[in-house]
């Protein structure tokens, strides 16, 4: 069983808070968080005092207070495996199940706190720093990496727990919102806790820059789920790519929308305005003229001016392509440099090693 908990940082309405409340964005990112899942069971927890666009009977979901535990009924239903799993709703993750099960597997620890890097995946370089920007040395990774890291301050991207200590980590099968506390709770029960960065990637969902890759995301992998269709196009204006768009969405005379991007109901695309991998929340009206790319509009304040776009790279999931594997080279198991190599170089340095014995 997979428990997916939304927490609220408090401070105001997040990005988080609004995507959930937006029916489309919402839709995005149960599914996403459903396919990350794999083959577990999931349910997901929500602050009771946010609202959520989600179907009810889609998903299970839970709701809790603000100074209230988490109920997690059937944490414990995992059938043949070993670990349930509680996993961080502002983060989605990618990562490879399979291997990250199997270097948790002969740990010792009752609970093991896992967060994603980058950094640790193959086809990678690590440098490290000094203060004064000087390099004091570089690995290369050619296999995804583990290891061992500081205990985070607020929740990491997932937490295992075994089954069998999981009565003693979460009493009553009720998680206190807050990880000092449940921290606090396995120290008091003598558990063992484990924290480890593996190599993943995640996108950070409480952040304007997030809420866009996870759009990308989402509208890469499923294209043809569009929404519905404008109530209205004016002349010469074009749609490109995939765009999932609500109810009432009218496009003014001249003007483009390029995918992915999400347009809320009742949205308004001046003349000649361009919308380019955008998210415009329900209701706004994008001025004539007007270029929004790469931004989530949810109120007025954010699209004033001629010009609303960001310079910088999105986020995002893509493990293919990219600097890492356009310049390593890969071999296969069997072929020189990874096998025969290192055979050829044990046996050379024993002859080596040899000629210096005493006789």
């Amino acid at each position: 069983m997979e428990v997916v908990v939304f927490c609220d940082g408090g401070g105001g309405r997040s990005w988080l808070e609004f995507a959930l409340a937006d029916e489309r964005l919402c839709a995005m990112m149960l599914k996403q968080h459903g396919d990350a899942a794999k083959d577990r069971k999931i349910s997901f927890a929500l602050p009771q005092h946010w609202q959520a666009a989600h179907r009810s009977g889609d998903v299970p979901v839970v709701r809790y207070g603000r100074k209230s535990a988490i109920e997690l009924p059937g944490l414990d239903d995992n059938g043949y495996r070993e670990w349930a799993v509680i996993s961080n709703g502002g983060a989605l993750c990618s990562f490879n199940h399979e291997w990250l099960e199997q270097q948790i597997k002969d740990t010792t620890a009752d609970v093991v706190c896992v967060s994603f890097e980058p950094g640790l995946s193959g086809y990678h370089e690590k440098i490290r720093m000094t203060k004064d920007n000087e390099i004091v040395g570089w690995r290369r990774y050619y296999s995804d990496q583990i290891e061992l890291c500081e205990m985070p301050k607020d929740w990491p991207h997932r937490i295992f727990i075994r089954i069998s200590a999981l009565r003693k980590s979460v009493p009553g099968k009720a998680l206190t919102n807050q990880f000092a506390k449940f921290l606090g709770a396995c120290s008091a029960r003598s558990l063992k806790v484990m924290s480890l960065k593996a190599a993943g990637r995640a996108i950070d969902l409480d952040s304007e820059d997030g809420l866009s890759g996870l759009v990308r995301h989402a509208c890469t992998a499923a294209p043809q789920a569009t929404g519905c269709k404008p109530a209205s196009t004016g002349a010469n204006s074009r749609i490109i790519g995939p765009v999932v768009f609500g109810e009432g969405v009218r496009i003014g005379d001249g003007a483009v929308v390029v995918g992915p991007a999400v347009l809320g109901d009742g949205v308004h695309v001046g003349e000649r305005a361009i919308v380019k991998g955008a998210v415009i929340a329900s209701k706004m009206h994008v001025p004539a003229d007007t270029v929004v790319r790469d931004r989530v509009i949810r109120d007025e304040r954010a699209i004033k001016g001629a010009e609303a776009y960001r310079k910088r790279p999105l986020p995002t999931l893509a493990e293919n392509g990219g600097f890492e594997r356009d310049y390593f080279r890969t071999w296969r198991p069997w072929s020189y440099p990874r096998h025969v190599k290192r055979l050829f170089d044990v046996a050379a340095s024993a002859a080596i090693l040899l000629l210096f014995l005493p006789f």
